[in-house]
């Protein structure tokens, strides 16, 4: 007879005949033990598993030498023995890295269909961002793709993952279309209006594309990107302002907090049911840090009036260019020359004309309608008693924006670190099964069920968002 752990010829016999394995065999090589498969789908290296077998065989091999040594130290002491050197460490004995990146492999083949369709199940109500990601991708061998697309919905679930040749909207018309049917919803051929909603998000966020640029460059067919209203991820709108500051400017700060402060609007009755609270609790003494914690957990920040939030931000501007006035002309007077100037010197303008460029151009942005609230965009993710007082306050979570995209670029950055010329296999096992990780941790974080890297349920620990 022969033995052989193949799964085609496994297949063959009939179930009661199957003894089930706790390892990956491939080809000729040593067996990796499971609990090694189950480390790779976890995120470690092969390399860091292949440094702990080796520790913990030495371990183990030196434990059993001075027990050896030992044992031969008490039998000398009742008369002669035959004293023979303990055996020289095997390193064959250790798991190496590259049969356990192929029991990896191996086991990723095995279950690439089940992610895909634990993936599939995945829907979002509120919001959909897309974004993508260059810098992993770039680290595979070959030149089939340069970014990473990533589709992501409320609570950061992860919605869809690709490798595409660019970042131009053209590679990734599958993977929206299969997001949109998993929604249940049907689109018109031309104009990626909805013809049937069914339970697609009403708003998709965008960091580039979302009009013209031109002033009244958003109309009723072009702000549709496949059935969801598209609208500019207001991180980014503040990132191309704040990216033309000079950074060692001493007032880019105040500069910031002021336009930000310009977008955002604090719901009135959020902030009154703050104070109420602190009122009934007599909570008075909180530190600054305190009041921004409270601010940003149990108030809701709205956008809205794209023609406000536009007036805001070039009042704003004008406050500091006539500061930049003040500080030159205060210069001036205490006999010093203005000419050549450091930029990060006082009386060196905060608003440049770089800076007035990139602050005109987003505000068209703003009022072409790309930023502001169309829909409510927060939702209470549980009530709990604010600071002992007795009185339960809604915590809040906004669902606007692409910054769950760019947690999960650097979350992936992170995971691929320290590889480079990573072959194609490799990096879709690894990438693959670090996305559905993370889509288990939130699904766990928000109250549903998920599963475990070994495939066991894992049950709900916290409130579900709804």
């Amino acid at each position: 007879g022969f033995q052989s752990f193949g799964q085609s010829n496994v297949d063959t016999l009939h179930p009661r005949h199957r003894q089930k394995l706790d390892a990956v065999v491939v080809g000729s090589a040593d067996g990796i033990d499971m609990a090694l498969v189950f480390d790779m789908r976890m995120g470690n290296s092969a390399s860091s598993l292949e440094d702990a077998s080796r520790a913990y065989l030495t371990v183990w091999w030196n434990s059993y030498k001075d027990e050896y040594k030992a044992k031969v130290e008490s039998a000398k002491k009742l008369g002669p023995v035959v004293d023979e050197e303990f055996p020289d460490l095997i390193d064959r004995y250790v798991a190496k890295g590259t049969p356990i990146i192929r029991a990896f492999l191996r086991d990723y083949i095995t279950h690439r269909d089940s992610l895909n369709r634990e993936m599939a199940t995945l829907q979002s109500t509120i919001a959909i961002s897309i974004d993508h990601q260059h810098k992993v991708v770039k680290k595979v061998k070959g030149k089939a793709a340069t970014q990473s697309f990533s589709i992501m919905g409320d609570g950061g679930l992860v919605l869809g993952h690709y490798a595409v040749p660019s970042s131009e909207m053209k590679w990734v018309h599958t993977a929206m279309m299969e997001v949109v049917e998993r929604h249940g919803a049907v689109l018109h051929d031309g104009t990626h209006m909805p013809l049937t909603r069914g339970n697609l998000p009403p708003v998709i966020y965008v960091d580039k594309d979302c009009c013209n640029g031109h002033v009244g460059g958003r109309n009723d067919v072009n702000k549709w990107l496949y059935g969801m209203l598209k609208k500019l991820d207001p991180f980014h709108m503040m990132n191309r302002i704040g990216g033309n500051v000079n950074s060692e400017h001493p007032r880019k700060g105040g500069l910031m907090r002021n336009l930000s402060k310009s977008i955002y609007t604090d719901s009135q009755e959020d902030t009154a049911a703050l104070a109420d609270a602190r009122e009934k609790g007599g909570i008075t003494n909180l530190s600054p840090q305190q009041i921004k914690d409270d601010r940003i957990k149990r108030v809701r920040k709205v956008i809205v009036d794209p023609n406000k939030i536009a007036a805001k931000m070039l009042l704003t501007t004008k406050k500091e260019m006539a500061l930049d006035r003040q500080a030159k002309l205060q210069h001036q007077a205490n006999g010093e020359s203005c000419i050549d100037l450091p930029k990060g010197h006082d009386a060196y303008p905060v608003v440049t004309g770089k800076v007035l460029n990139a602050l005109t151009n987003q505000c068209t942005h703003v009022l072409n309608g790309c930023v502001h609230d169309e829909v409510g965009m927060n939702i209470s993710v549980n009530r709990t008693n604010y600071r002992g007082t007795g009185v339960l306050l809604a915590e809040n979570k906004s669902m606007r924006g692409t910054n769950k995209n760019e947690y999960l670029h650097s979350y992936q950055d992170r995971v691929f670190y320290s590889m480079k010329n990573i072959r194609q296999g490799y990096y879709n096992a690894r990438a693959h099964w670090s996305i559905s990780n993370w889509n288990r941790r939130r699904l766990e974080t928000m109250g549903r069920p998920s599963l475990s890297p070994d495939g066991g349920l894992l049950l709900p620990t916290s409130r579900r968002i709804d």
